[in-house]
């Protein structure tokens, strides 16, 4: 390699201020209680209803703020007044507080520098700043057996850069069997349990290129703290030339979680996955020669290990085609060359309490030349991850690839992302 790619990027982030502890329920909430008593809102039985009410309240934020979570708790005596006048307006009426939502997500911000060598020698060398993720996750416990997730998306790139490809990523209904019952209902839209795809890298491995699969589906199965197994139907964003459209896609995961305390130290996962509908991944259904059909529908089947010892993680992963694509139904595909499989292998070591290093070794085979699915035969790099705070990491990573029409590219990638 005649040069050596560098790249770095500050970026800056302010955090928040820490504020002390809430105090137990006091006299200060007597003479809020009384107040409101004065003012005819409450009765003296409400008052001490309400008082035992706040004293439990009070007691589990107090829990939870001692296991690390922290709130701005400074406000003035009429906000107080106002806001306890509200919660007992709302007691009253039988109204409920909105406790059951959770809000979560994810930011991440990516400077990139690149380098490109085309097989004729020619280069061309690119460096951008853009939002890889920014994910906000909305979850509610309806009920001891109903939840709902949905997780809203953006990924900024050159076509999307006003901000218009927000996206519904999931829409999802889960019904489960609480302590009652092992088993579980999945409805709406989800990313099929069709490969594992775990990774250190800001970069997506090989493996979730090529099957990674977002579609509308259900999925029933049975899970508990060893196994988890479930089967489900779609209806696939590519048919069969001539079938109808109608749900005659299927896929299936078994997932096997070693018990901790058998080897100690030692945290295992493994699985395999299969799906009837390999060419409704994100990935190809874009590369289908006709628009949403081929003549021969092809299964696929993934199959990964995730191991943890001490400092050190092992992720091996193989995802491809069991059966062979016809010639002419990918603009890839030709004859010799028809079952598109790929791979990833990760290691990683914390060599700090707060920083990781990790390696990888990814490639894939029939998926064409760089053009066609930027799937590379070959895949090498290497990745630090630093935890600057909380929820709060810097992740640097240097990938190396290598495609089937001797296309070289090498890149350079510094992210700064925060979890909340």
């Amino acid at each position: 390699m005649k040069k050596i790619l560098c790249s770095a990027a500050a970026l800056g982030l302010v955090c928040l201020s820490w504020v002390p502890p809430v105090q137990a329920v006091s006299q200060e909430t007597a003479m809020l209680l009384q107040l409101l008593q004065n003012k005819g809102v409450i009765t003296p039985a409400d008052a001490i209803k309400f008082k035992q009410t706040i004293d439990k309240a009070m007691a589990a934020r107090e829990k939870k703020e001692e296991a690390g979570d922290h709130y701005h708790s400074v406000r003035s005596m009429a906000q107080r007044i106002e806001k306890l006048e509200k919660s007992v307006q709302a007691a009253k009426s039988g109204v409920r507080p909105l406790n059951k939502v959770n809000l979560s997500g994810v930011l991440a911000v990516d400077a990139t520098v690149s380098r490109e060598k085309a097989a004729d020698g020619t280069a061309t060398e690119s460096s951008d700043l853009l939002i890889n993720t920014a994910e906000l996750d909305v979850d509610a416990q309806v009920n001891k057996y109903v939840g709902g997730h949905v997780a809203f998306l953006y990924e900024e790139d050159d076509s999307n850069r006003d901000g218009s490809g927000i996206k519904i990523d999931e829409a999802i209904i889960n019904i489960q069997g609480a302590d009652t019952s092992p088993m579980y209902l999945k409805a709406g839209k989800m990313y099929l349990p069709f490969g594992s795809f775990e990774s250190h890298f800001i970069t997506d491995p090989q493996t979730l290129v090529l099957g990674r699969t977002n579609d509308t589906a259900l999925i029933v199965g049975y899970g508990n703290s060893m196994w988890d197994v479930n089967v489900g139907a779609f209806r696939g964003q590519v048919k069969k030339t001539g079938d109808d459209n109608k749900i005659d896609s299927f896929v299936s995961n078994v997932t096997f979680t070693l018990p901790d305390n058998i080897v100690s130290g030692l945290h295992l996962r493994s699985g395999i996955s299969y799906t009837s509908n390999l060419a409704a991944s994100d990935t190809l259904q874009g590369v289908v020669t006709t628009a949403g059909e081929v003549h021969d529908m092809a299964a696929g089947f993934s199959a990964f290990a995730h191991m943890e010892y001490n400092i050190f993680t092992v992720d091996l992963e193989y995802l491809g085609a069991i059966d062979n694509f016809a010639s002419d139904d990918l603009s890839f595909t030709a004859p010799g060359s028809t079952k598109p499989a790929a791979w990833n292998i990760e290691t990683a070591a914390k060599i700090m309490p707060k920083l990781e290093l990790a390696l990888r070794y990814g490639g894939s085979s029939d998926t064409g030349d760089h053009a066609n699915t930027g799937l590379a035969q070959a895949q090498y790099g290497t990745a630090l991850l630093y935890d600057i705070w909380d929820d709060t990491s810097i992740i640097f990573e240097y990938l190396h690839d290598e495609y089937k029409n001797n296309d070289h590219d090498n890149q350079a990638t510094l992210e700064l992302a925060v979890q909340f």
